[in-house]
């Protein structure tokens, strides 16, 4: 956490639990214990970079299932500003519930 900007906005679209947008850290630590609940998984496959922005394509595990997710940041100052993780929203509902 220590390379984030302590007004880092984080957003997950979609209907599940986790989904919203969480602002500073304090918020993303707690996205965080919501996903250890389900024993989160994350595994880069590909980092693509152009300046300040990276996106990171992964392989998540989360109760029991797995899927691709895409992040992507944008980087001020060398501090994460803001990222949106898009991802399997039916496989989130699935192991999160929904709203």
């Amino acid at each position: 956490v220590g390379t984030f900007a302590d007004d880092v906005e984080w957003s997950i679209p979609g209907n599940s639990t986790l989904s919203g947008t969480y602002h500073g850290k304090g918020e993303f630590i707690e996205l965080l214990g919501k996903l250890a609940e389900k024993s989160f998984t994350t595994t880069p496959e590909r980092i693509i970079g152009d300046g300040d922005d990276v996106v990171v394509v992964t392989r998540t595990t989360a109760g029991g299932e797995s899927g691709l997710q895409a992040d992507v940041l944008t980087y001020s100052g060398g501090k994460l500003v803001k990222a949106v993780s898009i991802a399997d929203t039916a496989l989130q509902e699935r192991v999160f519930g929904t709203k």
